[in-house]
């Protein structure tokens, strides 16, 4: 812009050149500015941008998918099925369920012994069977192992002792304890174990008695048998009562005959006193 104009007087003219004067020294000192800017801008080390050292949040856990684990306490349980072996109460009667009658044992109940396994419920049933002809008694005692196999009870095996043909007193006696129902080699299969004693006679005198452990092992049922006499007790005294083991017992576990053992013991003396 012309500051001058025609007319002007000389104060007016020395003030405008003396304002033109500071305006370029103006001028030259923001450029003189501008550039040591550009050049400490140049020469300065870029700004660090690290950010500060802080604790980073916890990561929140992502779902994976899988479905929550059920404690097994909570699921419903086959009651004819279990992991471990477990005896059944059927309080001195037959199964109240309906499927196993009495006209499917050989004689008249006696009595019964049961479990369930990982191969499901299973019941020892004891009948007798008695006939008499004339003066002569005979009879016969039954074990049968039956297995709830769907709606129906299937025999499995049978075991018998008999009397034939006694004219004195019959002894006919099974056992059975809460050491009946086991699971000695930890298998998962049950093993039953019973005692019984059977003769005739006519006096203070021993009897036929046997402790029988059954078990099911290579896709069938085993019997492990210890075989003697009854042993009588009188006057603190006791006479008879030995038994020998049947040889399977030597490649059974070594459980089996110590517990066929006990049981003979705890079953085989007769007090007489």
């Amino acid at each position: 812009m012309n500051l001058l104009c025609k007319g002007s007087t000389p104060l007016v003219i020395a003030a405008a050149l003396a304002l033109c004067v500071s305006c370029k020294s103006d001028s030259k000192e923001e450029k003189g500015k501008d550039k040591t800017s550009e050049k400490e801008a140049a020469n300065s080390k870029p700004a660090d941008t690290k950010p500060a050292d802080t604790k980073p949040e916890e990561a929140k856990p992502e779902d994976d998918g899988t479905e929550e684990k059920i404690d097994p306490a909570h699921m419903e349980q086959d009651p004819n099925a279990t992991d471990t072996v477990k005896a059944v109460d059927f309080k001195g009667k037959l199964p109240d369920d309906g499927l196993l009658e009495a006209d499917q044992l050989k004689g008249k109940f006696h009595s019964i012994a049961g479990w369930t396994d990982k191969h499901g419920l299973h019941a020892l049933v004891f009948s007798t069977t008695v006939s008499e002809k004339e003066d002569e008694v005979s009879s016969m005692l039954i074990a049968d192992l039956f297995s709830r196999e769907g709606d129906a009870w299937t025999s499995q095996r049978q075991f018998k002792a008999s009397v034939d043909k006694c004219q004195f007193d019959t002894e006919l006696k099974a056992q059975t304890g809460d050491w009946s129902i086991t699971d000695l080699d930890k298998d998962g299969l049950g093993e039953v174990s019973f005692a019984w004693s059977v003769g005739c006679r006519s006096d203070v005198s021993p009897v036929t008695h046997k402790v029988l452990l059954v078990t099911f092992k290579d896709a069938e049922y085993k019997k492990y048998v210890l075989r003697g006499n009854t042993g009588i007790k009188m006057a603190g005294e006791v006479e008879g009562g030995e038994f020998k083991a049947d040889k399977v017992f030597e490649t059974a576990p070594k459980e089996f005959l110590a517990h066929a053992e006990m049981v003979w013991k705890n079953t085989s003396i007769e007090t007489m006193e």
